[in-house]
Parts: C-alpha cells; structure tokens; sequence
C-alpha cells in the first residue's frame, strides 16, 4: 500500500495509522463527499473466491447497519484488485491499549468502571442484533474526548475465521481475552464469549495486566482453561468488592455462570459508588467534569434485516463430550484436557487441546504429608543436627524443625521444613494446583533444576528475613529455610544440597 493510492475511484489513502494482521488501516479522503475517514485494507489471499468475497460483504452489512454512539460507524465496504477494504469513520482519540501502556498499574478505579460500562452498552446493543464481537480487547476500543468509548472491528474476527480456513495459518484473535471455550475447535462464539473478553478487559482496566499471563503460548492456554481467574483486588485492594465479584463473574469458566447479558454488566458497573473526592484534589486527566452517560438503548433492527442471530450457540451435537451433565458447554472442552500435560496444536480451524493420556483428574502422589521422623536428616559441616518437636500438623500441611548444635556452644541455627500438600478441585488436578501454588510463590525466584518436578531458590525480601528454596513434587511442596549464624556464607549451598537429597527421596517414594 502506498500513500496517493486510491481505491474504488473514490477513496484516497494519504497516510499509514497501523498494521495488523488482517491487513492495514489508513487516513484517507473520501473524494466524492470530501470528508476525511478511515480506511482498514484487507488483503484477500491467494485462493480466495467468490463465497470469502460474498461473506465480507455480507459481514460489512451487518456492521453498517449497526447504529449506536459507541459503535465505529461504517460508511461503505468494497473490493478493489484483491484488496477488501472498509471505510469507517474517522476517530479522534487513541485506543486503550495506549492508555493502558502509560497506566502500567492500572487506570482509576471510577475511570476503569465507567470505560467498562461504555463497552458493554456498545456490546449489548450489538448483541441485540444478532452480532458477536469475538475479538473484544483494549486495541479494538478507542477512548475519545470526554473519555467516550467507541468499540470497532465488529465482524472483522468472523472474516478472519474464513481466512484462517482457507490458508491454513493460525487462528487469529488474542489469546489473553479469549475464553476457555473459544479453545474448542467446534466452538462458535456466543455474546457469552464477548461477556469472558470483558471481564479480561476490565481486569487489565483495574490492574494494568491481563488475568493470566503465561509465559508461553501453551502456558497460557493452560491457565486460561485450568487455573482459577484471580481477582483484581489481589493485585490492586482498593477494588471495591462489587467490582472485584463482577469482574469475577464476567471470567467464569462455565459460560452459565457469567452474567446473562451485557446490559446486567452495564448496570451492575453503573450500580458500583463513585470513590468520594478528596477536596483540592485534582480529577486525573480525562476524568473532570465528565458526567455519568447512561447511552441510548439500540435502534431496532433496520427493515429487512434477518432476526436469526448471526452467530448462534453451540448445539449438543459439538464434538468432543464428555461423560456426566452432556448439555454443559464446559463438558465438550473439558474432555480435551489432561491433568498431566496440556497439548495446544494451533490448527487451522483454531487451537485444539489434545489430551494423549485420557481424562483424569485425581488428588495426586501424597494423600498426607510426609512424617517428620521419616525424612532424612539434613547435613550442615562441623554441626550437630537434630530433629526438634514440631508443631501439630494436619494430613495437609505440617512443619518440621531441627536444630543445629556445633560441639563447643548452643544455638548456632536452625532448620525449618514447611509441606504443603494440594488435592484436587473441580477438573484441576493436585499436581496442577500444587503447580499454580508453587509459581505464585516462588515468582520472583531463581529456578533451580534437577530439584523435584521444579526448584526455585527465593532471596530475601528484606536483611531481616531469611532465604529459602521451595521445590514440588507432584501435588506437594516443600519449602526450606536454615539460619547458620556461624556460616551463612554457605547458606544457599546446604538449602539446596537438602533440597536434593529430600526431593529425591520423594520422588522415589511410592504413591500413598
């Protein structure tokens, strides 16, 4: 694409604004009406014919006839030379992902609420014609003057499934906003879907990052489909609790368990208190003297246009069921999980979870913690070690305590031992949870390899605190922690020497 281009004998592209992976989008000029606009290019791949170009088109309808304040509007949608192109209107303002960039922590708590309920009011109003986002994220909202939201790209994700078919390249979307369902090939995207992205967005909205943020595709995935959401007033605590539960809500795993629609979300956002305003304390940029907007509701469906939902639910028939409640939405992509390895094949149609080793979800190796008087005894040079009487555990958690006597004077340190045993929940696996357990925990550490299923060595967070290192193997964690005051130079060593030697004699225990 070049600028001075000019397509259908009308629309003059004079400048680049992006690029993305469906295509580009351009300022341009609409010649004949002379009034300036937004131009998004899609370029139609090799092998396309008459049934892709049609279904543009026929998408490209449906977004123009979507009329609401927060909904980009379309002007008109062509093929010029293999090239598809949309012309929009052309908006002032720049997009959330922008303003999340400069708000690494988190946007205001009220400016996070009232960005949210504009999105939903633009979602339920597309819902109520039959149209689903798919691709709801921070890039596909613009925030203009006034801090008024517009949400664009509506359809475009449905095309781009046409492509993805026909090129066999990957699926496009973005994965941090995608629902656990979305990962079922035989899916198709529901307002339910709409509903996950937003509460993702709002997330990120409240804390500056996505739910999950797993370091690799696969990662990812996992804790999307496995991993409980967490609550964003575990990353920021001044959330208030209405707004933690919705955001909650809005990420819940079974689609039921969302809330029924965009317009709920709408109102419980509105229904959240304004934080009080703290005198001569300025408003933070984009947010004085900006009323609450409660938008219009959607104008009805223009004549003619088809009441039948474009994109519908599901039907029982999907593949991949499992045994138990067959009409779940949950049960046809639970079926494709493993508790022990998740295998994410991105395919044409879309990522595809495949479980080599069946369906199964138990507790794990160790029904109890291990007895303190069965573990073998740490070593430390040049001292004696012994175990001490510990105190009360439980089948799940329990700690072990020696101390360390040199020949010549008492109290030269200790060794505390802390098990942590996990068991199952829901399709989770005590191994996975013992897993999440051990990231969030050790996130900030060192790893150390060849320790259990996974070591980490964690430094102190202040001098007054003492180092560990934390292992797992299976559904149990363990963590260590000596204080050697006559050589603490050697500290991390004998850690991680004991952390050998008891994570081996784990591994090599028998399941109990």
């Amino acid at each position: 694409m070049r600028a001075g281009l000019r397509l259908a004998d009308r629309y003059r592209l004079d400048s680049l604004l992006g690029r993305g992976g469906m295509g580009e989008v351009w300022r341009g000029l609409d010649e004949r009406l002379g009034r300036p606009v937004a131009v998004k290019i899609l370029t139609a791949p090799a092998g396309a014919d008459a049934r892709l170009i049609s279904r543009f088109r026929r998408e490209a309808e449906i977004m123009a006839r979507l009329r609401h304040p927060g909904i980009v509007v379309v002007h008109d949608a062509g093929e010029d030379e293999q090239l598809l192109f949309l012309v929009m209107e052309l908006l002032d303002g720049e997009d959330l992902s922008a303003v999340l960039k400069r708000h690494p922590q988190g946007l205001p708590v009220d400016r996070a609420r009232r960005l949210t309920a504009g999105i939903a009011d633009a979602l339920h109003a597309a819902h109520q014609q039959g149209v689903v986002h798919r691709d709801v994220k921070p890039a596909n909202v613009m925030v203009r003057p006034g801090d008024r939201v517009t949400v664009m790209d509506f359809g475009i994700a449905r095309y781009a499934d046409q492509v993805t078919e026909l090129t066999g390249s990957a699926i496009l979307g973005t994965p941090a906003y995608m629902a656990p369902e979305q990962f079922e090939k035989a899916h198709e995207p529901t307002r339910q879907t709409d509903l996950y992205a937003l509460g993702g967005l709002l997330f990120a909205l409240l804390t500056g990052r996505t739910p999950f943020d797993g370091d690799s595709l696969r990662a990812l995935i996992r804790e999307i489909v496995l991993s409980d959401p967490p609550r964003p007033r575990e990353v920021r605590p001044d959330v208030p609790g209405d707004l933690d539960e919705l955001a909650h809500a809005l990420l819940a795993k079974d689609p039921r368990d969302r809330p029924p629609d965009a317009r709920a979300v709408a109102e419980r956002l509105r229904a959240v208190p304004a934080p009080p305003s703290v005198p001569g304390q300025a408003a933070p940029p984009g947010q004085a003297s900006v009323p609450e907007q409660v938008l219009p509701p959607p104008s009805p469906p223009p004549p003619g246009l088809r009441t039948k939902p474009i994109v519908e639910a599901p039907t029982a028939s999907a593949s991949a069921t499992v045994a138990g409640n067959r009409d779940s939405p949950i049960s046809r992509w639970v079926g494709l999980l493993a508790a022990a390895g998740i295998l994410a094949v991105i395919t044409g149609g879309g990522f595809l979870l495949r479980n080599p080793m069946g369906l199964w979800v138990d507790d794990g190796k160790f029904s109890t913690v291990p007895a303190c008087g069965r573990l073998p005894t740490p070593s430390i040079p040049d001292a004696k070690v012994s175990l001490t009487k510990s105190p009360q555990g439980t089948k799940d958690s329990a700690e072990c305590t020696w101390s360390v006597l040199p020949k010549d004077f008492a109290d030269r340190g200790s060794i505390s031992l802390k098990f942590k045993r996990y068991g199952k929940k829901k399709w989770e696996s005590g191994a996975d949870n013992a897993h999440a357990a051990f990231i969030s925990a050790s996130r900030w550490g060192a790893t150390l390899s060849g320790i259990g299923d996974e070591g980490n060595y964690i430094s102190p967070p202040s001098s007054f605190d003492e180092p560990q290192v934390m292992f797992r193997v299976d559904n149990l964690t363990a963590d260590i922690s000596i204080v050697d005051h006559e050589q603490q130079n050697v500290t991390e060593k004998n850690e991680t020497a004991y952390a050998e030697q008891l994570a081996a004699a784990l591994l090599n225990e028998p399941a109990r």
